[in-house]
C-alpha cells in the first residue's frame, strides 16, 4: 500500500475498526479521483479535506447488527449522548435522535445525500428521526465534526451527519435478522428486500424494510424500579408529618413508598418503510435523479398511572383515621392539631391502569433534480424536495381532573382502593396530533477557475430556498386544564429562508521540497430568515503536508442555528422536571428565602419532580458559534499500514437557546440569595403544604456554551497468509463543557453524568478488532468505554465498558450468515440517584437491555 492510500484511510475512515472502508479506500486509483465529500461542494482529492471526517460503510452497519443507524453512531466517542434512543421510555416517543459533542440533536445537521431531510416531531420538539432511513439502503455514513454553517446553513454548529444512500444496485437482496435479550424483553425482528435495475439509460434501486422491537419492563430487570410516595390507594399529606398511604382497609401506613413495577425501561416499536432511488441519463451531459422515501412507525411507552392532588374534605375521614393521624402527628414532634397543617390527598390512580403512550407516525419525502456538465467543464445541479411528518399521539388511561374533583366533592371515596366505576368515569384517552413540513429548492454551479502552482482552483456557488412549518394540536382536555397530565397549548408557525453561498479551494503549492501539499479553502454564506432577518457566516481552512506521510490540518468557522418552529411558537405547557427543592430539610441552605416564603425548617420535598411551565419564545435570537479545529495525520514509513490522527476542537456558542438550569437557579435563589434567579423562576407554592406547584422554565437565550477537547485514533493493519487483522483505538477527551446561566454565572459539567441523560466525563473510547480470514469467514469485536465521574445528584459513578462481538460466514458466494452478542459481560447500569428501597434514576445511555443475542442471513439473487 502506498503512502497516499494509508493517508486516505487515516483521514477518511477514522472509524476503521468499525468499517470496511479502509479496504475500499486502499485502491490506488481512488486516491487521485476527485469526489465531493461532506463539508464541501467542490470535487477534490479526499486527502485535501481540512476537517476531520469519519466514514461508516454498509459492511460495518451489517456487521454490527443494528436496526437503526443511531445505535452504531452512538458508539463513536465524538457522538454525544443526549439523543433519544431505544433506552428511553419516558419522553422517547419512539424516536431515534443523535447529536455530536453532547450539544444536542438540534445542533447536529442530518443530511441525506447531502440535502436536508424532514424532521419528525414529538409534541414539543423536532429533529431528524434516523429510524426513517432504512439501514439496508445506506451505502455509507459520513460524519463531519466541524462547524459547517457556511457550507450547509443553519443547524450545523456541532457538525454534520450525511447519510449517503444507494443509487444503483443490480439483482435482488433479501435479509432477515432476529434478536433477543438473555433476561427477556427487547426482542427484535427485521426483514428487508432490496432490488435494483441498471440499464444503459437508467438506474433504479428500491427497498422495503420491516422492523419490530419489543418492550423491556421494570419487572424484566432485577435492578429496575421506581419508588414513589404516590400510592394507588391514596396518600395524605400533612405539613410537619410527611406522607403516608391508606392500605386496603383504610388504615394509614406512614413512611412507606410504592414500587412502580408497571413502568417500562424501553418502549416497543414497529416500522415499515419503502424507498425508491433512481437516475435517468437524459444525454451524455445531463442526468435526472429522484428519491422517494416513506415510513410508517407505531410505537408505545408505558408509565405508571397519573399522580394527582385531590382536595378531599376533612369530613371524609373516619374517626379512627383522624385519631391515627393525630397520634402520628404528635409522634413526629409536632404540637397542636394535625388538621391545622392538612394539605390534601395525593393519589396515583392505578385502578384506571398505567399511562400508555402510543404514536402513529407517517413520514415521506420526495426529491427530484437535474445535474449536468457544461462545455467549459463546469458542473451544474438543480433540485427540489418536499417532506412531511405527521404523528398522532395517544395517552391512554389519562385522568379528567375536573370530573374527578366533581366526584370527590360529591362524596366519592378516594381514601383507599378506588371503585372501578370511579376510574372508568374519570378516565379518557388524550389525543394530539403533530405535523412538520419542509420544502427545499437549490441550484449550484461548480468547476475550476484557472490554476496555481499546487493545482487547479476549485469553486462552487449557489442559492437555496427553504420553508419549514409545524403544527401541534393537543387535546381539548390538555388545553383547558381538565387533564391531570401536563397542561399544553397548541403550536403553529412557519418561517422561510433564502440563501446564497460560495466556496473556493486554493492549492497553493505541491510536490516541492518541504511542501508536499499546501492548500487553503474558504466558504461564505448569507441567509435571510423571515423570522429574524439576515445572517452571514464563513469558514477558512488549510492543510499543510511537509512530506507525504505527515499532514497538518486546521479550520476556523462561524456558525449559527436559527430557532426552529417549536422553539419560536411552541405554546405553553406544563412539565414535571426532575429537581430538588433546596428548602427540603435534607439540603444545606440558610433558609432565608424559604423563610421569606413561609417555609419552616422541617419542610420536606415530597417528590423528585416539580411542575414547571415550559414553552416557546417568539423573541428568541439565533445561536451563534465559533469553531476551531486543528490536527495532524501521520502514517510513518517505518511501519506498514499504521496511522495516527489527533484533532483539537473548540466550539463556543453564544446566545445558547435552552431551558435555564433549574437545579442551579433554585440553589442560587434559595441558597445564594440571588434575586434575579428568584424573579426568573417565579416560584408558586401551595399555601398549606409549601410544595412548589409551578415555576417558569420557558426557553431563553440563556448565555454561552463552550466545549473543547481532543479526538485521537491509532489504527494498524496486519496481513497474513491466512487473513487480515485490522485494529483501531479511538479516544475522545473532553477538557471543557462550560455553560453560562442567565445571571452570568458559569458551570463546568466536565466529569458529570446526567441524572437521566447526558454523559460529560473526560474520556470516552472505542476499540475495535476485525479479523477477515482468507477463507469465507470473519470475526470482530468492539469495546465501548465511558469514563467514571459524578452524577448531577452528587453520586460517584463508575466507568462503563461494553464489549460486543460479531461474526459472519459465507455459506456460498450469494448467502452470508451473520450473528453477534452485544454487552457480552452483561454490564448493568448504575443509579445516578438513589431512593429508599434500593431503586433510583438511570442514565438512558447506560445499557438497560443487558446481553443481547442476534443472528441474520443475507441472500443475493
Amino acid at each position: 500500500m502506498n503512502n497516499k492510500s494509508a493517508l486516505a484511510i487515516a483521514i477518511g475512515a477514522s472509524l476503521s475498526g468499525l468499517t470496511a472502508v479502509p479496504a475500499a479506500l486502499a485502491q490506488e486509483d481512488s486516491m487521485t479521483e476527485e469526489v465531493v465529500v461532506t463539508g464541501t461542494r467542490i470535487a477534490r482529492d479526499p486527502l485535501s479535506t481540512t476537517g476531520p471526517i469519519t466514514v461508516i460503510s454498509t459492511e460495518a452497519i451489517e456487521r454490527s447488527g443494528v436496526a437503526n443507524i443511531d445505535e452504531l453512531l452512538k458508539r463513536m466517542p465524538s457522538v454525544g449522548t443526549n439523543g433519544i434512543g431505544k433506552n428511553d421510555n419516558n419522553g422517547g416517543a419512539g424516536l431515534a435522535w443523535v447529536d455530536l459533542r453532547n450539544l444536542g440533536a438540534t445542533r447536529t445537521l442530518v443530511l441525506v445525500n447531502g440535502r436536508r431531510f424532514v424532521s419528525s416531531t414529538s409534541g414539543v420538539a423536532s429533529a431528524v428521526d434516523l429510524g426513517n432511513i432504512p439501514v439496508a439502503m445506506i451505502d455509507r455514513v459520513e460524519v463531519l465534526t466541524d462547524g459547517a454553517s457556511a457550507v450547509y446553513g443553519s443547524d450545523a454548529i456541532a457538525g454534520v451527519i450525511n447519510i449517503v444512500m444507494k443509487d444503483s444496485f443490480e439483482g435482488t437482496e433479501l435479509s432477515a435478522k432476529l434478536g433477543d435479550t438473555v433476561e427477556g424483553g427487547g426482542d427484535s425482528q427485521e426483514l428487508s428486500l432490496t432490488s435494483g435495475l441498471s440499464e444503459e439509460r437508467y438506474e433504479l434501486v428500491g427497498n422495503i424494510s420491516y422492523h419490530k422491537r419489543g418492550e423491556v419492563g421494570y419487572s424484566d430487570r432485577d435492578f429496575a424500579g421506581y419508588n414513589s410516595i404516590y400510592h394507588p390507594n391514596g396518600n395524605i399529606w400533612v405539613g410537619g408529618l410527611g406522607a403516608g398511604f391508606f392500605d386496603q382497609n383504610g388504615d394509614l401506613q406512614m413512611d412507606q413508598q410504592y414500587d412502580l413495577q408497571e413502568m417500562w425501561l424501553s418502549g416497543n416499536s414497529e416500522r415499515v418503510s419503502a424507498t425508491l432511488n433512481g437516475n435517468y441519463f437524459v444525454s451524455d451531459s445531463m442526468e435526472a435523479y429522484g428519491e422517494l422515501t416513506t415510513t410508517r412507525r407505531d410505537s408505545t411507552q408505558q408509565l405508571a398511572a397519573n399522580p394527582i392532588w385531590l382536595d378531599v374534605p376533612l369530613d371524609s375521614f373516619s374517626a379512627s383515621q383522624i385519631a391515627q393521624l393525630q397520634e402520628a402527628y404528635i409522634a413526629a414532634g409536632n404540637t397542636g392539631d394535625w388538621t391545622d397543617n392538612y394539605g390534601g390527598v395525593y393519589s396515583r390512580a392505578s385502578a384506571g391502569g398505567p399511562r400508555i403512550s402510543s404514536q402513529e407516525s407517517t413520514t415521506y419525502r420526495a426529491l427530484a433534480g437535474l445535474t449536468g456538465d457544461l462545455d467549459n467543464g463546469y458542473t451544474w445541479d438543480v433540485y427540489g424536495s418536499y417532506g412531511r411528518n405527521s404523528t398522532n399521539e395517544f395517552i391512554h388511561n389519562s385522568l379528567n381532573k375536573r370530573k374527578l374533583d366533581e366526584a370527590v366533592a360529591n362524596g366519592a371515596d378516594v381514601l383507599g382502593p378506588w371503585d372501578p366505576e370511579l376510574a372508568q368515569q374519570v378516565n379518557f384517552t388524550d389525543v394530539s396530533d403533530n405535523t412538520y413540513e419542509i420544502t427545499n429548492f437549490g441550484a449550484s454551479l461548480a468547476g475550476e477557475l484557472g490554476s496555481l502552482p499546487g493545482g487547479d482552483i476549485g469553486f462552487a456557488v449557489g442559492a437555496e430556498y427553504r420553508e419549514e412549518s409545524a403544527e401541534f394540536n393537543p387535546s381539548a382536555e390538555a388545553q383547558n386544564g381538565d387533564s391531570a397530565g401536563n397542561l399544553q397549548s397548541p403550536t403553529a408557525g412557519s418561517y422561510n429562508v433564502s440563501e446564497v453561498f460560495a466556496e473556493v479551494n486554493l492549492p497553493i503549492l505541491s510536490g516541492v521540497k518541504g511542501v508536499d501539499e499546501l492548500a487553503v479553502d474558504a466558504a461564505v454564506r448569507y441567509s435571510d430568515f423571515s423570522s429574524f432577518g439576515g445572517k452571514g457566516t464563513y469558514r477558512v481552512g488549510g492543510i499543510y503536508a511537509p512530506i507525504e506521510t505527515l499532514r497538518f490540518r486546521s479550520s476556523y468557522s462561524t456558525s449559527y442555528r436559527a430557532p426552529n418552529v417549536y422553539e419560536l411558537y411552541r405554546g405553553a405547557s406544563q412539565s414535571y422536571e426532575f429537581q430538588t427543592d433546596p428548602c427540603d430539610n435534607d439540603q444545606s441552605t440558610n433558609y432565608q428565602q424559604c423563610l421569606d416564603e413561609g417555609i419552616g425548617e422541617n419542610f420536606e420535598h415530597t417528590s423528585g419532580q416539580i411542575p414547571t411551565n415550559i414553552g416557546g419564545n417568539a423573541a428568541l435570537n439565533p445561536e451563534e458559534a465559533k469553531t476551531l479545529t486543528a490536527g495532524m495525520v501521520w502514517t510513518p514509513d517505518m511501519v506498514e499500514d499504521l496511522s495516527f490522527t489527533v484533532d483539537y476542537y473548540d466550539i463556543k456558542i453564544e446566545n445558547a437557546i435552552g431551558t435555564p438550569d433549574l437545579d442551579y437557579m433554585l440553589d442560587q435563589c434559595y441558597i445564594a440569595g440571588d434575586s434575579a434567579s428568584c424573579d426568573t423562576l417565579s416560584v408558586e407554592r401551595n399555601p398549606v403544604t409549601g410544595q412548589i406547584e409551578n415555576m417558569n422554565g420557558t426557553l431563553q437565550n440563556t448565555g454561552y456554551e463552550h466545549v473543547s477537547g481532543w479526538d485521537m485514533e491509532l489504527s494498524k493493519g496486519l496481513y497474513f497468509n491466512s487473513g487480515d487483522l485490522f485494529l483501531s483505538a479511538q479516544g475522545s477527551y473532553l477538557s471543557r463543557y462550560e455553560v453560562e446561566a442567565m445571571d452570568g454565572s458559569v458551570q463546568d459539567y466536565v466529569g458529570t453524568v446526567g441524572t437521566t441523560g447526558g454523559i460529560y466525563t473526560p474520556w470516552r473510547g472505542l476499540m475495535t478488532a476485525t479479523w477477515t480470514a482468507a477463507s469465507d469467514w470473519s470475526v470482530g469485536s468492539t469495546v465501548q468505554y465511558y469514563d467514571g465521574g459524578t452524577s448531577t445528584r452528587g453520586k460517584a459513578m463508575p466507568s462503563m465498558t461494553y464489549v460486543n462481538l460479531n461474526a459472519s460466514y459465507d455459506i456460498t458466494s450469494d448467502v452470508i450468515l451473520m450473528g453477534g452478542v452485544d454487552n457480552v459481560f452483561d454490564r448493568k447500569p448504575v443509579f445516578t440517584e438513589d431512593y429508599s428501597g434500593g431503586y433510583g434514576e438511570l442514565n438512558s445511555e447506560h445499557d438497560v437491555f443487558g446481553t443481547y443475542l442476534w443472528m441474520g442471513v443475507k441472500a443475493t439473487f
